[in-house]
């Protein structure tokens, strides 16, 4: 199993390292089907990691339920989208090149509701270990994706303009604070953790930093993050610090559409 082997972090550091890249993804193609749930998957675990492993490429496959393959050579940073049938399924990850019969990477369990959309994480963190050899793993997460509507009626939710702003921290860091224009706007925040607020559209500069430093342990960012009406925006930083021996943490960015009221 994946998450006995070894993972080397190189003394992870205390802090966030740049260089930082922002990587803008978007939901397939798939519309949202009420009798359905709307499942992401966002490949968080640097290729080489996966590569140190024998996982060529870091692509992997994911399946449900020990044998149906439901995305296929998803590569580090990309983010996938579809439809299942609400319940609960078992997912595992394997390599790329061995499918759903091959050994699981990782597996965990994914109840699903109809009408609801989630997104799945692979990703690493912080064991809490002083030993270099243990100090990271690699995990799946589960989140619910906030699509409550922004407003009473659509008229409002015109006038008013709203996104809702959703920050995940998946990455191998300790807690950070985040600010949004240069001022604090979520505290202490850890993997595998979210924060979220409601604010008007437009194009906000978002950073990170390590928790209670202030504006001078801002170590991520600023980078421009578009908030759209009607949309749930949300970031996620992953991936393995310079300080922790990696390239450089991450931004995904997904964009969730929110319910809109019938009139």
């Amino acid at each position: 199993m994946f998450g006995k082997r070894t993972l080397r972090a190189a003394a992870v550091g205390a802090a966030i390292a740049l260089p930082l890249t922002l990587v803008a993804t978007a939901p397939a193609s798939a519309a949202d089907t009420p009798d359905k749930a709307t499942v992401s998957v966002l490949h968080a675990i640097p290729g080489p990691v996966l590569e140190g492993l024998g996982v060529a490429g870091g692509l992997v496959d994911v399946c449900a339920n020990g044998s149906t393959e439901l995305l296929n050579d998803v590569a580090p940073g990309a983010l996938a989208t579809l439809q299942v049938a609400p319940g609960t399924y078992t997912l595992t990850v394997h390599a790329g090149a061995g499918g759903c019969a091959s050994p699981a990477l990782l597996t965990t369990q994914a109840t699903v509701k109809a009408g609801k959309n989630y997104t799945v994480t692979a990703n690493l963190f912080l064991t809490g270990s002083t030993d270099p050899k243990t100090a990271v793993a690699p995990t799946l997460n589960v989140f619910a994706n906030n699509i409550a509507k922004l407003a009473k009626t659509r008229k409002q939710a015109i006038k008013n303009g709203l996104g809702r702003v959703t920050v995940r921290h998946i990455a191998v860091a300790p807690a950070v604070d985040v600010f949004v224009n240069g001022t604090e706007a979520f505290g202490d925040l850890t993997n595998p953790n979210q924060v979220q607020s409601k604010l008007k559209k437009g194009t906000y500069q978002v950073a990170a930093g390590l928790a209670n430093a202030g504006t001078a342990g801002i170590a991520l960012g600023p980078v421009p993050l578009q908030v759209k009406r009607g949309y749930n925006v949300i970031a996620y930083a992953w991936g393995i610090p310079q300080s922790a021996g990696g390239a450089g943490v991450q931004v995904a960015v997904q964009y969730v559409k929110v319910n809109v009221p019938k009139r």
